[in-house]
């Protein structure tokens, strides 16, 4: 997240706020697995929680979405 980046840079923390604010506002099922990793890696929390919510929700969609599928492999991989 770019906006992170340059919020962060340039002490604007409003800017990040309002970009999480505008990415959950247009979460659908496909976005809400990269968004998950993004807000994760980017310590937006309140996209997070709005993403797992929306997996959870959509959870038979979602599991047909690639990035879903990709997920799971990366995660199946780091069990002892």
């Amino acid at each position: 997240m770019l906006n992170d980046l340059l919020a962060k840079r340039h002490d604007l923390p409003g800017l990040k706020s309002s970009c999480e604010a505008a990415l959950v506002a247009c979460l659908t099922s496909r976005s809400a697995v990269n968004r998950l990793v993004e807000a994760n890696m980017h310590r937006a929390w309140h996209l997070k929680e709005k993403a797992i919510q929306k997996i959870v929700r959509d959870l038979g969609r979602i599991r047909r979405i690639p990035a879903w599928k990709e997920l799971e492999r990366k995660s199946w991989r780091k069990q002892p």
